[in-house]
């Protein structure tokens, strides 16, 4: 029917994009997050038009799918970023409120649920620890005392080899004073968190707005998941935290389920049960409530970082090869 070219995102680090596209209001909305010129895309659903962009210079990089809000006769467009969240109204992308205190980086989608926004997320920052002054790194990685570190000095550094391009916007052949400066105050500012958010205000709402906040058990990848008045979160190495969604207080927290390793797949709920799948292909079924009481396991022994589809009585999978349909047994 129509398209809208689009080039390439520069992301950070090379990751590539991560963000699905959302309809509503006769509008599909686009989160364009990058190393530079990040903006919020709306198109006009019948023609692919630009109805209005947002600019948002401020924010790198991130990977989460935009939300529509609707609250008290309001349509919000809500978008998770670099260090902060902002809400835009959905007719004219003017930008209603925003939430400082986010993780640097943002892979993970925020959920609504009983008419409150939720947000879930970790990256590497300041709960890690400071990186290393320039004066360090270079002592440490310049072999060849030139006073800048190429790709292949820097990617001896403990922490960061291999992610060059992250620490190198401007895209030449050196990592230099002014770039690590940058991210070194950029990571200090991260704060990793769980927050629930009630609707309402406009402009800077963080000290006013949010409802409560949970530092521990942080996902990585997975976004979290509202279901039956609780809010789960799956953190790498198979650790699961339940808190009461409207208060805050934890139900349980980073309980093991016997399933180890990285976790990309967002966990969905049905029938009283959650299921969680890692990236190597282990989906562990959990009784939804007070107890993370494990009620099955299956082991699709491939690649998997999609989140699974729910469809009736049916659940899918999508591996590095092949796609699973699961029906419900009787139906």
């Amino acid at each position: 029917l129509w398209h809208h070219p689009m080039a390439p995102p520069r992301h950070v680090g090379g990751f590539g994009t991560g963000a699905s596209p959302v309809i509503a209001g006769g509008k599909v909305f686009v989160n364009r997050d990058q190393a530079v010129g990040s903006k919020l895309v709306a198109l006009r659903l019948g023609d692919g038009a630009v109805a209005w962009e947002a600019d948002r210079p401020e924010l790198v990089s991130s990977y989460s799918t935009p939300v529509v809000w609707q609250h008290s006769g309001v349509e919000e467009i809500v978008v998770a970023g670099s260090l902060q969240m902002r809400a835009y109204d959905a007719a004219t992308g003017r930008e209603r409120w925003r939430v400082h205190g986010l993780p640097p980086v943002t892979c993970t989608t925020p959920v609504i649920g009983d008419g409150i926004l939720f947000f879930a997320g970790w990256a590497n920052g300041k709960a890690d620890g400071a990186l290393e002054t320039y004066e360090v790194l270079l002592t440490n990685l310049d072999t060849d005392k030139d006073g800048r570190l190429d790709r292949g000095e820097f990617d001896r550094h403990a922490r960061f080899g291999g992610f060059f391009a992250t620490f190198n916007p401007d895209g030449d052949p050196y990592i230099v004073r002014e770039e690590w400066d940058f991210a070194r105050r950029f990571l200090q500012q991260g704060a990793n968190v769980v927050l629930a958010l009630r609707p309402g205000g406009t402009g800077n709402i963080t000290d006013t707005h949010v409802l409560w906040k949970e530092a521990r058990g942080l996902p990585y990848v997975p976004s979290p998941l509202f279901y039956r008045g609780r809010l789960y979160v799956v953190k790498d190495g198979g650790l699961v935290s339940c808190f009461v969604a409207l208060t805050g207080e934890a139900v349980y927290r980073m309980e093991r389920i016997g399933a180890p390793g990285s976790y990309y797949s967002s966990p969905v709920a049905a029938g009283g049960r959650i299921y969680i799948a890692s990236t190597d292909g282990k989906v562990t079924v959990l009784r939804a409530g007070d107890v993370p009481e494990v009620l099955g396991r299956a082991e699709l022994r491939e690649r998997l970082v999609a989140t699974p589809a729910l469809a009736g009585s049916a659940i899918y999978y999508r591996t590095a090869g092949h796609l699973w349909k699961f029906q419900r047994l009787g139906m």
